[in-house]
């Protein structure tokens, strides 16, 4: 800023206003997420994604005030990053937590919802009920909130695996094990874990 900028800002207020702003925005996320963890921690990024961003949106209008300066088509930059951002977040999350639903048409096997995908059946080498997964080393495309996981994850063995897991502590995973050696693990709540393999028992070739 030149000097007369300077002259028109009120820095004293602002800083005011920033240090409660981020005292109070740590302590929200703290005592908030704290609970949210133990509780069931799948909603953990509401409290880490879209609250903060949110946060900072009334803090960027609040801290307008204190700039008593012409504004700039700079000075509205930030909502311009900004908002996007919180829709395609906000969108993104909850796509996520909707629930996966595979079925067959066609021949074709369709796992629907966010990360899902289509493959032909001849493309099924085979498949079958489970009771764990692969231990899991990382994602690498998708989301893994608690036990919610869905999308590419690498094993600690290295293996690529697809998963689609949006219900809490299944006793069982339907497994199907692709030709090209991918192996795709679904436990959701909508369809039973022994209906979903009927379903795929029946459609498969003989």
């Amino acid at each position: 800023m030149s000097d007369a900028e300077r002259a028109s800002f009120d820095i004293e207020g602002y800083l005011t206003f920033h240090r409660k702003f981020f005292t109070f925005l740590g302590a929200s996320i703290l005592f908030s997420g704290l609970p949210v963890y133990f509780l069931g921690d799948i909603y953990l990024p509401l409290v880490l994604g879209i609250y903060p961003l949110l946060a900072f949106l009334f803090f960027f209008y609040k801290s307008q005030k204190y700039n008593r300066n012409k504004k700039k088509w700079t000075d509205y930059l930030f909502y311009i990053i900004i908002i996007p951002t919180l829709f395609f977040i906000t969108y993104s999350t909850v796509k996520g937590f909707q629930d996966a639903s595979i079925f067959i048409s066609n021949n074709i096997i369709k796992i629907n919802g966010q990360y899902g995908e289509e493959f032909p059946i001849h493309d099924v080498k085979h498949i079958r009920i489970v009771k764990s997964i692969p231990e899991i080393r990382l994602r690498t495309h998708g989301l893994a909130s608690g036990y919610l996981k869905k999308g590419n994850f690498n094993t600690k063995n290295g293996e690529k695996i697809k998963l689609f897991i949006t219900t809490k502590q299944p006793s069982s995973y339907l497994e199907i094990a692709k030709i090209d050696g991918q192996r795709i693990f679904i436990a959701t709540k909508g369809t039973a874990v022994e209906e979903m393999y009927r379903q795929l028992k029946e459609a498969l070739p003989k």
